[in-house]
């Protein structure tokens, strides 16, 4: 019987555990871009402690969304991210430590 494979996961909501520089911030100025169809002008400081979903919604607020449409963009924006990630898997493994 083969063995299954294992994945590590890891929940870093404060930069404490992973540095990737400046990729994680290009990710989510992709997924908004895409998502919400313009580019994001304002992003939360570094190492905020919340959750994605908790800063993706700011960051919709800070750029302009109306609060209506936070709720039917959060859901869209977080499951991109992930999508987002891994098309910058190379560079993670460069910068990431």
């Amino acid at each position: 019987m083969a063995e299954a494979e294992r994945s590590l996961v890891l929940w870093d909501i404060d930069r404490t555990l992973l540095y990737v520089g400046e990729i994680d911030r290009q990710v989510y100025r992709e997924t908004f871009a895409e998502i919400v169809g313009y580019p994001v002008e304002r992003l939360s400081a570094r190492g905020t402690g919340v959750t994605m979903p908790l800063a993706i919604r700011a960051m919709l607020l800070d750029n302009g969304v109306p609060e209506g449409r936070v709720s039917e963009l959060l859901h869209p924006m977080v499951g991109l991210l992930p999508e987002r990630l891994a098309a910058h898997t190379d560079d993670l493994r460069q910068i990431g430590s």
